[in-house]
């Protein structure tokens, strides 16, 4: 049992880490301006290395935070840590402004997952939901305002992001169907700034202009997994999940200054503006899992629709985005005992997705490949697992930003039986 605290301790002590850590802005994308943030990946390690299949995915020896369906699958005595470190190097390319590049580094995920008896597993953790981060400036095009005041220079920048902690529970009613739920706490600001900068002009002042939101809500996750008999040792498994966030509040405010001749002058500090309710779109998943001992296979597709979502409506268009996972997974040999190497999880997976913001009339898409390694440590159900991700977003037509990235996931899954007092130590 002390080790069971010590487990819930460390969990506390990285949840704290994990709040800090979402306020520092790990990414530098111009789409991250749009809708909620620049959405994080998905899924736990074994899940991003394989392309992002998660919704019929059931390990017993790790977490599947996406289905909380799954949080009924690990033995009745034991006790699973699971947590993740994200490293992503990031090129962007544009036609105007040739190409820079972007490296971050963040906390990926952090939970723990225990039984409260055979049939019924609970599970909780933290994980940041969205990072927004961008960094424009263009310069005024009005022949009337060039010829009156000058080049005027507007710089756009942002940061901030949303970090999600969850609750769940799952119950087995029978040995092929799980149902689960999952209750969701969502928090974190987004800052939006505009610069105005006057040249070298003595009627006019340059103008600081800082839009941040609060935001905070409570959703619901809904899963569910069935598993269909088959003739030999293999299983298909079907899985479904609904998440819903029925509760998300924006508090506004602002922060206005005018800078002239080297002087500040606060017009609003801290000024608050009002609430306003937001209509966060239903997100539907399904997927199929083809499971044996030594291969798995499986499929994902989940969909969202975002053209009635209202944040700052005057900038932001939004409208279908879905996405389409697919990947599979491969131990030589799971039973082996003299050759590390055969009982090494090989897996890969490829995605694509239709991102919800529309841009100049355009449709931004997503594609990538993934691959990695889960790697037991010892003879014991912990693993240690890697994954990677190389992917494109977005194109340079229309004067938009493509970005080419490589992510690499390094995750834990501790697994031990805890619960259990010991004859021998």
């Amino acid at each position: 049992m002390s080790k069971t605290i010590g487990g819930v301790l460390l969990l506390v002590g990285l949840l704290s880490f994990g709040k800090v850590s979402a306020q520092v802005v790990n990414t530098n994308s111009p789409y991250s301006r749009y809708g909620l943030g620049d959405r994080e990946s998905i899924g736990y390690t074994k899940s991003q290395a394989m392309g992002g299949v998660a919704y019929a995915l059931r390990d017993k020896n790790m977490i599947n935070g996406v289905n909380p369906a799954s949080f009924s699958s690990q033995d009745s005595l034991s006790f699973i840590l699971d947590m993740a470190f994200r490293a992503r190097y990031v090129i962007a390319q544009s036609e105007k402004d040739g190409e820079h590049t972007d490296p971050s580094a963040s906390v990926h995920h952090v939970a723990i997952q225990f039984p409260v008896w055979r049939y019924f597993g609970v599970a909780l953790g933290f994980q940041p939901f969205s990072q927004m981060g961008y960094n424009v400036t263009r310069f005024e095009t009005d022949p009337l305002i060039l010829s009156k005041i000058g080049n005027v220079r507007y710089h756009h920048h942002g940061n901030g992001g949303l970090s999600e902690a969850f609750l769940g529970f799952a119950f087995s009613p029978h040995r092929n169907i799980s149902l689960g739920v999952s209750a969701r706490y969502l928090f974190g600001s987004l800052n939006y700034a505009q610069d105005l900068y006057v040249p070298n002009h003595a009627l006019y002042a340059d103008v600081r202009y800082d839009d941040r939101l609060v935001l905070r809500g409570f959703g619901l996750t809904g899963g569910l997994q069935l598993s269909l008999p088959t003739n030999d040792d293999s299983q298909l498994r079907l899985g479904a999940v609904a998440e819903l966030m029925p509760s998300l509040e924006a508090e506004r405010r602002l922060e206005v200054k005018q800078v002239y001749i080297g002087s500040a002058y606060d017009i609003a500090n801290n000024y608050f503006v009002g609430k306003e309710r937001l209509s966060y779109p239903i997100k539907y998943g399904v997927g199929i899992l083809h499971e044996t001992p030594a291969l798995s296979y499986g499929l994902d597709f989940s969909m969202q629709d975002w053209s009635n979502f209202s944040l700052r409506p005057s900038q932001q268009k939004n409208g279908l985005g879905y996405t389409l996972n697919a990947g599979v997974q491969w131990i030589p040999n799971p039973a082996e005992l003299r050759y590390y190497l055969k009982r090494v999880q090989y897996r890969f997976g490829v995605y694509y997705s239709q991102l919800p913001m529309r841009i100049e009339n355009t449709t931004l898409n997503e594609m990538g490949v993934t691959f990695g390694f889960g790697f037991p440590y010892r003879y014991s159900s912990s693993i240690f697992h890697t994954a990677f991700r190389l992917g494109m977003r977005g194109t340079t037509s229309n004067g938009l930003v493509r970005e080419l990235y490589g992510e690499f996931v390094f995750g834990v899954s501790f697994n031990d039986i805890w619960f259990a007092k010991r004859k021998f130590q």
